[in-house]
């Protein structure tokens, strides 16, 4: 008997069109036989699993009356579990152009890409690796349970609780690592050393040796944290900032406000709260437009 239909055969072909019954309907005109029986349903006699199939069996005993002595019907349903081999998990690719990305991976770690870069995720918890291959993140890990390890060129990043901002710029292969808060681990040519908060580093791929570097500037890193400082800075030279931090465009309507200066510190505020302050120290009217994420500045100071 076939696994997948229930065979019937007669001698005249007319009688059954058909060769092959399909399960569903054969157990069909079967329970419709036994319901025409005057003891009823058949009884059930056993079910079986043998190498995961069932294997079920019916028998029913109709009135000799009937001139039936009995009836039986096996049917077979093959359960085989599936051998396919489980494939490792892909890579994670992030590369951003005109918008920045943020990833919070499964140990609440968060990383921040900004634009122009490329990140890639390796492996699955506890133990992954981001591989940031060009341009700049900012990663925080916010207990001791994160395992991230950050790649970089030749450099190798650990860290258990901290903030740290990594660039590395694929072109001449120099990565730089500065540790905002906590403390991180780096390993290069085999050479283990702890950076502590405020630490700044270099390495590049001819040396490959660490070297004490300036920390960033606030605003490279205010696309993740959001943290704006600006000493005298052109208004068109804040716009960008703003921009990537908030992931709007703003658009500046008169050529003679770009070279108004801003001197201010701006720590998590609301862009509008930000508007509002330069608006009254340059001299311009704004409109915001939350839903088309855009911001228009017109005025007519002019400054020199």
């Amino acid at each position: 008997m076939n696994e997948k239909n229930l065979h019937r055969y007669s001698s005249n072909p007319e009688d059954y069109p058909e060769p092959d019954i399909p399960a569903d309907a054969a157990w069909s005109e079967m329970d419709q036989l036994l319901n025409m029986a005057p003891v009823g349903h058949a009884a059930v006699k056993s079910v079986a699993s043998k190498s995961g199939s069932f294997v079920f069996r019916y028998g029913a005993k109709l009135l000799a009356a009937a001139g039936i002595t009995g009836v039986a019907t096996v049917l077979y349903f093959t359960n085989k579990p599936s051998h396919q081999k489980l494939q490792p998990a892909q890579a994670i690719v992030i590369q951003t152009a005109d918008h920045t990305n943020k990833t919070m991976l499964a140990d609440s770690t968060t990383i921040i890409i900004d634009q122009q870069s490329r990140l890639i995720i390796r492996g699955e918890q506890p133990q992954q690796t981001a591989v940031l291959e060009n341009g700049a993140a900012y990663f925080q890990t916010n207990d001791q349970h994160s395992h991230l390890i950050v790649q970089s060129g030749s450099v190798e990043i650990t860290t258990d609780s901290a903030q740290l901002f990594v660039t590395h710029n694929h072109a001449d292969s120099v990565t730089s690592v500065f540790v905002q808060t906590g403390s991180a681990t780096i390993i290069t040519r085999g050479v283990t050393s702890t950076i502590n908060a405020g630490g700044s580093f270099r390495i590049d791929a001819s040396s490959r040796e660490l070297k004490a570097a300036p920390p960033p500037n606030l605003n490279e890193m205010s696309f993740a944290t959001q943290i704006f400082e600006f000493d005298g800075t052109p208004l068109h030279d804040v716009i960008p900032y703003l921009e990537k931090a908030y992931d709007i465009g703003i658009t500046l309507k008169s050529d003679g406000m770009k070279n108004c200066r801003i001197s201010a510190k701006f720590e998590n505020m609301p862009l509008r709260q930000i508007l509002d302050i330069m608006a009254f120290t340059i001299g311009f009217d704004y409109t915001l437009d939350d839903i088309k994420k855009v911001v228009v500045i017109d005025g007519t100071n002019t400054c020199p």
